[in-house]
């Protein structure tokens, strides 16, 4: 997990087969936004932002995609909400 200045965090999240994917927390002022990834890689190819980078992979499957909202509700003060889905 890495912290930003302004409390944004970035996760990490390592899948059963190995892929990573990204999901960030967004510190807001009465809550917390979390982006989650819905697929392994991206065809875009954006340099700022590791998924781009790593190319396409395949579609992330539910209980993957919702790991990753248990994660962040995990490691979060309080819960998640609202829920961004990056496709």
């Amino acid at each position: 997990m890495a912290t930003s200045v302004d409390g944004t965090k970035k996760l990490a999240i390592r899948l059963e087969d190995g892929a990573m994917v990204e999901s960030v927390i967004i510190p807001e002022r009465d809550r917390y936004t979390l982006c989650v990834s819905t697929q392994v890689g991206c065809a875009l190819g954006c340099r700022f932002c590791f998924t781009g980078v790593m190319g396409w992979g395949r579609q992330m499957a539910a209980h993957e995609i919702f790991d990753q909202l248990y994660q962040a509700n995990r490691i979060s003060e309080r819960h998640v909400t609202p829920v961004v889905f990056l496709v």
